[in-house]
Parts: C-alpha cells; structure tokens; sequence
C-alpha cells in the first residue's frame, strides 16, 4: 500500500465516529482508528527497507512517550475527528524524522496542542522544524538554552563567537526561530533567545 493511500484511508477512518472496545493492548486499539500501524505490524518481517523499518521504529516511539506522559491520551486525540489535521501532520513528520528524539518530541507537540497549550500556527511551526533538527543543531539549541538561560538575556556579538561555524550556527537558529540578531555599531550582530527558545526546549526538547 503507498504513503498516500494509508493517509488516505487513515483520513477516512479518523473522520468517522469510532469505537475503541477494551482490549489488552494500545497498539492494537490504535490500529483500529489508524490503519498505517497494522500495515507496518504485519509488514514488518517482510520489508527489507530500511526506511519502512525506521518508519515503523518512530512511530512505536512515538505512540510510546505518548503513553508514558499521559495514559490513553494518543487514543483519545485519534478518536477526536476534529484532529484529522493534527494526524496528518503527525504521520508526515514521523515520515521524514530518523532520530529517537525526533519522535518523543512529536509525542510531546502532539499533546500539549490538543491540551490547547499552544496555538495551532505554533504547532504547525514545530512539527514541521522537529525532522529538520540534525544532531549538531538540537546539541546547538541545547547549549544555547544551557549558556544563556533566559529568553531574554543577551547572547555575545558573531566577533567573540569566533569559528565560522559559529555564524553559520547563529543564522540557521535565527532562520528556526531560535535566536535573533540585532545589528550593532561597528558591524556585526548581538543575538538573544526568543521566546520559542526558552519553550521549545522546556516543553518539547528536554527529557525528562
């Protein structure tokens, strides 16, 4: 079956009005409301591609942090058909993530926009960053967060940064939201934390 016949069909399914009986596992109920989990279930020892296997492998992950953080709570925003979006959105992104932490981070997103903890242009801004975060870049937003502390403290000029990597790193956080520049006299920038900075990683980033 294509990607985008699952969709279409998970679409279809999370349209409807469906009933979930008591059975002896979440997976199982899961895979009533959407068909792409039985799919990969029953496909999995006969796939050889690694990317069915790494698909599969994220979206256990990510079922599993759901889980761990809220019990039942993933069953009950794919019962939801006004989350059809947030499905969506879901299942693409763990499409194109490859890191375990990518994953958790999707489950975390997922529940605090149908907790309406954040709005839903800001949930569409994460889940579409999440996949593109590569190792170097989360161990960079990391650091970041750990070095300046608040959203608001002042990060030091490109000059004292010093490597080129350096600057290249401040643009592509800039470019994420992470960071903004502020010009100075004389040349260069200053940068400083915004606000998706501090709550990304408070919410979404940091394992707890």
């Amino acid at each position: 079956m294509k990607k985008n016949e699952i969709l279409g069909t998970t679409a279809e399914n999370l349209g409807k009005s469906v009933y979930l009986s008591v059975t002896d596992s979440v997976l199982e109920e899961i895979a009533k409301a959407i068909p792409i989990v039985s799919v990969l279930k029953a496909g999995c020892s006969a796939y050889q591609n690694i990317g069915v296997k790494r698909r599969e492998a994220q979206f256990f992950i990510f079922v599993e942090e759901c889980e761990r953080i809220e019990e039942g709570a993933i069953l009950k925003i794919y019962k939801d058909k006004n989350n059809i979006e947030m499905g969506m959105e879901i299942l693409n992104a763990i499409e194109e993530s490859y890191l375990k932490l990518h994953a958790k981070m999707i489950a975390k997103l997922a529940i605090l926009y149908d907790k309406k903890r954040i709005e839903r242009i800001k949930f569409l801004k994460y889940i579409h960053i999440i996949p593109k975060l590569t190792s170097y870049l989360l161990e960079q937003i990391k650091d970041s967060y750990d070095q300046y502390q608040i959203v608001k403290t002042e990060f030091q000029g490109k000059k004292s940064l010093g490597a080129e990597r350096s600057k290249l790193l401040s643009y592509e956080l800039v470019s994420l939201g992470f960071l903004e520049a502020t010009s100075v006299m004389g040349g260069g920038f200053h940068y400083s934390g915004t606000e998706d900075l501090d709550f990304f990683y408070e919410n979404i980033y940091k394992e707890e």
